[in-house]
């Protein structure tokens, strides 16, 4: 019964460090998401930037040509 018992205990020190490493992996994954939506979040705010600055260049001298003509 001893015997069964020391090696139910380690196959349950084993499990608990199969645990561990899951939690850890799963942590850094979350980390990484975390860096991935905010890298994203970066990218969709200079994008935006980008855009609303062309439109201005772009509505300055149409604006200029349209009121010249009319």
């Amino acid at each position: 019964v001893l015997t069964l018992l020391c090696g139910q205990l380690v196959i349950s020190m084993e499990n608990s460090k199969m645990v561990e490493i899951q939690l850890l992996a799963a942590r850094q994954l979350s980390e990484e998401q975390k860096k991935r939506a905010e890298l994203a979040e970066e990218n969709r705010k200079k994008e935006e930037l980008f855009v609303d600055s062309l439109s201005h260049e772009l509505r300055n001298p149409i604006s200029g040509i349209m009121g010249s003509v009319a």
